[in-house]
C-alpha cells in the first residue's frame, strides 16, 4: 500500500507527534498534572530530522495544537540508540504488533494480545480499539469538502 501526500498533507511524524502530545496532555490534565515537568524522549535519527522534530515539538507545545493551549511542562529529550533505554525498547516492542493489529485486525496477533489489556483504563474484556488512532484515507467525494 502506498501512502500518498493526500493522506498526510503534513509530515506523518508531525501528525503522530501532535496526536501523542495532545493525548499525553489530556491524560495529565485529567490527573491535575498537566503543568508538572514531563520529559518526552525521542531516539536520535540524524541532525536534520532531529532539528525538524524539535521545531515541531516546540510549535505544538507553544500552543499550536487542537486545544490552543501551552503545554508548559513538556520537555524534549533526544537519546542515542546506544543508551539502550528501557522506554525506547518497550516502544519498539509494542509498535509493530500494534501496527499489524490496525492494518490487519482479523490476523492472529499473539504479541498484541499480550499487552492490549495494558491500555490505560480499559479492561481486557472491553478493549475494542480505544487508545489507537488510525488515519484513514479520504474518499474522493470527501476530499472536495475539505
Amino acid at each position: 500500500m502506498r501512502i500518498g501526500a493526500d493522506l498526510f498533507p503534513e509530515h506523518p511524524y508531525h501528525v503522530s507527534l501532535k496526536m501523542c502530545l495532545q493525548c499525553a496532555y489530556r491524560f495529565l490534565e485529567e490527573r491535575a498534572q498537566a503543568d508538572r515537568l514531563s520529559h518526552f524522549v525521542f531516539e536520535r535519527r540524524g541532525l536534520k530530522e532531529d532539528r525538524e522534530l524539535e521545531l515541531e515539538f516546540l510549535r505544538i507545545v507553544s500552543g499550536q495544537n487542537d486545544f490552543g493551549r501551552h503545554f508548559a511542562g513538556f520537555r524534549l529529550v533526544f537519546a542515542d540508540k546506544k543508551i539502550n533505554s528501557t522506554g525506547l525498547q518497550i516502544a519498539d516492542l509494542v509498535a509493530r504488533p500494534t501496527g499489524v493489529h490496525a492494518m490487519r485486525p482479523g490476523q492472529r496477533n499473539r504479541a498484541f494480545a499480550a499487552f492490549r489489556s495494558k491500555f490505560i483504563g480499559i479492561p481486557a474484556s472491553g478493549y475494542g480499539n480505544r487508545g489507537i488512532h488510525v488515519m484513514k484515507k479520504r474518499k474522493a467525494s470527501d476530499s472536495s469538502k475539505a
